[in-house]
């Protein structure tokens, strides 16, 4: 681990946990209420868009000689675009909070109980260099709990 003046130098990656003093429906809820833009079915549909996008990109060999990932066989590919579709036309069916958690799932953050009934958001980032390295998604979470005084706490383990 590289440290300067008290953050990860911008070679190393950083896990981090948000550990909200709220259980997760709670919290999903509240964020649903409280950060409507971010959290939106407008949101979630381009997520899913542009997910759709890369799949097929990946299935066109000369729409994908750029691109960096894994390669998987065509058959996955398509099974992931037709969940894809699927999920693109329940979206306007899911409660708000069911949109929030989709909203953090897709991109990337995993949500928990943990076993003081607090939700904990688990994600990765591939640079840190402190709090403006934080993702857009997970920002407007901090942001609209801390706005509102909700007890939070924020936990950063480097790697690099």
């Amino acid at each position: 681990m590289k440290i300067r003046n008290g953050f990860v130098s911008n070679s190393s990656s950083a896990s981090f946990v948000l550990t909200i003093d709220m259980s997760v429906k709670d919290t999903l809820q509240f964020l649903a209420t409280h950060s409507e833009d971010l959290f939106s079915r407008t949101h979630l549909n381009a997520i899913i868009e542009k997910s759709i996008e890369f799949c097929e990109r990946e299935l066109d060999p000369t729409g994908c000689k750029n691109m960096v990932f894994l390669r998987r066989n065509k058959k996955q590919v398509r099974q992931e675009i037709k969940e894809l579709r699927k999920m693109l036309k329940d979206v306007e069916t899911y409660n708000d909070a069911a949109v929030v958690l989709k909203v953090l799932t897709m991109s990337n953050y995993r949500i928990t109980d943990n076993v003081f009934d607090q939700t904990e958001i688990l994600g990765e980032t591939s640079m840190y260099n402190g709090k403006e390295s934080i993702r857009e998604h997970l920002q407007t979470v901090i942001d609209t709990l801390e706005k509102h005084n909700i007890k939070l706490k924020y936990d950063v383990s480097s790697k690099g």
